[in-house]
């Protein structure tokens, strides 16, 4: 296939890009980067990005087919370049899945990962919320977990991978969204409210009979989780990044459903099944099992919410950008039965 190249991004692009990353620096107390912009066309796949460090001057270069995202590009981008900006000047170069993980990629480093040669960095929404600092102080402030209610609720898009069926007789069918099977489950359940709170573009044609069944609810205040002993954690697309750090520092016991296509952040290898969370199987045919058992375990489970909140306590800000670029001056990991590709940068 011939490429088209060099065509630099349009000024409207330029100004949105720019501005926003350099809100984000600000932010974080830094001085953004000097950018330069290019689109090109089929060297990579169409979500993966090529960062390159030329002095105090970044080149970015993106795929011609990524520019419809332009609004959902600079924090993904933002983030990665705040990362690599404190790695040794040694690293020339990077290449980073813009996606939110679940879009097939041939980048070195993503926000979620599920191959065993891509790795994980800090996600975006960690790095616009400087750590989820705000969240942290609230939850050091919330009620302790014993004065809590006992009411399990979740709220959430339809979003995910698989087959739309409403049909409660499928949500143990692994073919069907889990998300969706997630909220049938639960209207088996006593004392928990689970339920979408909206719907993406593609199912929007349900609203009608899912608000007529009561699968869509109002949406819960964000302050309301702190009033809360346990909480769900479950992937969307990939993983929810926020949800699971912010549920943890409010001081919840968190069940958290394993990700069907096996999705994981940076900080997942340091998490403990019933230490830092209670796991549930992906086909969650032990949901209400395992829901059963913290609460029939108040002192064990108030443990695990303990040490959860004490574990994303300790991922701060200042230590994850260090941890960042670290995992970025480590290199990218080795790639069976293929060569890396190369980015065509002109």
């Amino acid at each position: 296939m011939q490429l088209k190249f060099p065509d630099m991004f349009g000024p409207w692009d330029n100004h949105v890009i720019r501005s926003a990353i350099a809100e984000d620096f600000h932010r974080a107390g830094a001085r953004p980067p000097v950018l330069k912009m290019r689109l090109v066309e089929g060297d990579l796949p169409p979500n993966d990005g090529h960062i390159e460090r030329s002095g105090d001057t970044y080149i970015v270069t993106l795929q011609r087919q990524l520019k419809r995202w332009r609004r959902r590009v600079p924090p993904k981008l933002g983030a990665a370049l705040y990362w690599l900006s404190h790695c040794s000047p040694d690293v020339r170069s990077i290449t980073v899945n813009l996606s939110d993980g679940d879009s097939f990629s041939l980048a070195d480093f993503a926000y979620s990962v599920r191959t065993d040669w891509q790795t994980a960095l800090p996600d975006p929404h960690y790095f616009q919320n400087l750590g989820f600092a705000k969240e942290l102080r609230t939850g050091s402030n919330a009620p302790a977990w014993h004065d809590r209610s006992d009411m399990l609720v979740w709220r959430g898009g339809l979003n995910g991978r698989g087959w739309a069926s409403f049909d409660p007789n499928d949500r143990f069918d692994t073919s069907v969204i889990q998300r969706l099977r997630l909220v049938q489950i639960g209207r088996s359940i006593d004392n928990v409210d689970i339920a979408f709170n909206r719907m993406p573009a593609g199912q929007r044609e349900y609203i009608p009979f899912a608000r007529k069944e009561g699968l869509i609810r109002p949406p819960i205040a964000e302050n309301s989780w702190t009033q809360s002993k346990f909480a769900i954690d479950i992937d969307g697309y990939a993983n929810t990044w926020s949800n699971l750090l912010v549920r943890m520092l409010y001081g919840c016991c968190v069940l958290k459903i394993d990700s069907h296509f096996g999705y994981r952040q940076w900080y997942y290898p340091q998490l403990r099944p019933y230490e830092h969370y209670i796991p549930v199987s992906a086909d969650m045919r032990d949901f209400a099992q395992q829901l059963d058992w913290a609460r029939s375990h108040p002192k064990e489970a108030a443990a695990i919410a303990r040490a959860g909140q004490e574990f994303a306590q300790s991922l701060t800000f200042a230590s994850q950008t260090r941890r960042a670029a670290e995992i970025i001056e480590g290199g990218p990991l080795p790639r069976p039965g293929s060569s890396r590709p190369q980015p065509l940068v002109v």
